[in-house]
């Protein structure tokens, strides 16, 4: 595995988890849940990264590398409170 394809999987396994933490149960049904709008914009793009990377061996461009960073930032704000629920 290259470093890129490892850092679009650990990028992809966080939105997972920013999901779980932040799913909205839906307005329309108690059942099921919502996610914002944009979190479906990033996940598309960060998936179909990791598909040019896996699959056709390609490199991501520079904005490709910019915007993953960008929606890594942000993404990345599960692991603040993974680790404050573990520490009480």
């Amino acid at each position: 595995m290259t470093k890129s394809l490892h850092r679009l999987r650990h990028l992809n396994i966080t939105m997972l988890h920013w999901a779980e933490e932040n799913k909205l149960r839906s307005r329309r049904s108690g059942q099921l849940y919502e996610l914002p709008a944009q979190f479906s914009k990033d996940f598309r793009f960060v998936t179909k990264c990791d598909g040019k990377v896996s699959m056709r061996n390609e490199k991501l461009t520079r904005e490709e590398m910019k915007e993953c960073n960008k929606i890594y930032k942000f993404y990345r704000k599960v692991y603040n409170k993974l680790e404050l629920n573990e520490i009480r």
